[in-house]
């Protein structure tokens, strides 16, 4: 059963929720990327992509992007740091917007328009207005430290890759940070078993971070 959510959106405000957001660029190829976004007490989506992303690139020029809702690791992974699996098969087409919807979330999306931009120092800061809202009741997932860790982990490797590359491996925030993806693969060790997706995914993120992060 898909909800047509108007006023009374399952989110509450001011929180930072953790989604897939597609957007197209200007030749209308699709990209995937995970991001924070945060619904304000407007009702208005919160997105605040770095400036070099392709994200906040492609929201600058379509103005428009879908906030896909998932608990899949998978996904998460994919757009993070393997953009190469995510395939044309991965993505339908919006009816309500010029944005791709992940397919495995054509049930649990939010189609978005921005309405607002404002700059930060290093990011976009997008206010934009619901369109559309698609979600479904789902099962009641048990939760899982393994979930949370990865997506820590996922947010903090791409940090690691982007501050790298600006001032090396030895900035004290690269070590800062890759301390930080070290103890929550810990965490992921501790509480998955050895062939679980979860170990398996971070043996594939450290792997390309050590191809991404100059020596």
């Amino acid at each position: 059963m898909i909800l047509m959510f108007k006023n009374n959106l399952p989110f509450q405000s001011d929180i930072i929720y953790e989604a897939i957001i597609t957007t197209y660029d200007q030749e209308k190829q699709s990209n995937a990327a995970p991001m924070g976004f945060i619904v304000n007490k407007e009702k208005q989506v919160i997105i605040k992509p770095y400036k070099e992303s392709d994200t906040y690139k492609n929201l600058r020029n379509q103005k428009e992007c879908i906030i896909n809702i998932t608990h899949d690791p998978d996904l998460f992974v994919k757009s993070t740091l393997f953009q190469d699996f995510l395939i044309d098969d991965f993505f339908i087409e919006s009816s309500i917007i010029n944005a791709p919807i992940l397919k495995a979330c054509k049930e649990n999306h939010l189609a978005l328009k921005v309405i607002k931009e404002k700059k930060e120092e290093d990011r976009g800061v997008y206010y934009c207005k619901i369109i559309q809202a698609n979600l479904k009741k789902e099962y009641i997932q048990p939760y899982t430290r393994a979930f949370s860790s990865l997506i820590e982990i996922l947010i903090h490797s791409t940090r690691v890759i982007y501050f790298s590359q600006i001032d090396g491996s030895n900035n004290p925030k690269v070590k800062q940070l890759m301390e930080l993806i070290e103890h929550h693969s810990q965490i992921i060790f501790r509480v998955t078993q050895e062939h679980s997706q979860y170990q398996k995914h971070v043996k594939e993120i450290l792997k390309k971070i050590s191809q991404e992060v100059e020596e």
